[in-house]
C-alpha cells in the first residue's frame, strides 16, 4: 500500500474577510509490490466504468465488465492487506456487477 512521505498544511491569508487557502501537498512513494499497483489499477477502472455510465452513452455492460474487474483488483489488495471490510464490499460489488453483465449482455443474446 502507498504511505505518505509529506503531508504539509500551509495557511495563507487571501484577504481581510479571514478567508484562508490550504495548500496540501503530499508527495506519494511510488508503487512497489503487486497490491500497489492492483489497488491503482482498481481504482482507475473503477472511475471508467462510472465515467462510461454517467455519460450515458450506451456502453453499460462494457462498464460493468470496467467495474467487475476494478471489484476483484480491490478485493485482492483487501485480502492481500487483511482488510475484510474492504473486501467484503467489493465481494458484494463483484457480485453485483456479475448479474448487471447477466442483465446487459448475456439475457439479450439469448
Amino acid at each position: 500500500m502507498m504511505k505518505v512521505k509529506h503531508f504539509i498544511i500551509t495557511i495563507k491569508s487571501i484577504d481581510l474577510t479571514t478567508v484562508y487557502v490550504y495548500y496540501i501537498s503530499m508527495k506519494l512513494s511510488q508503487p512497489k509490490t503487486l497490491v500497489d499497483y492492483l489497488e491503482w489499477f482498481g481504482t482507475i477502472t473503477g472511475l471508467a466504468g462510472a465515467i462510461i455510465i454517467s455519460s450515458n452513452i450506451g456502453y453499460i455492460g462494457q462498464a460493468y465488465i470496467s467495474f467487475i474487474i476494478s471489484a476483484i483488483a480491490i478485493m485482492y489488495v483487501g485480502w492481500k492487506l487483511e482488510r475484510w471490510g474492504l473486501f467484503t464490499m467489493s465481494l458484494g460489488y463483484a457480485i453485483i456487477n456479475a448479474w448487471g453483465i447477466w442483465r446487459w449482455l448475456i439475457l439479450p443474446l439469448i
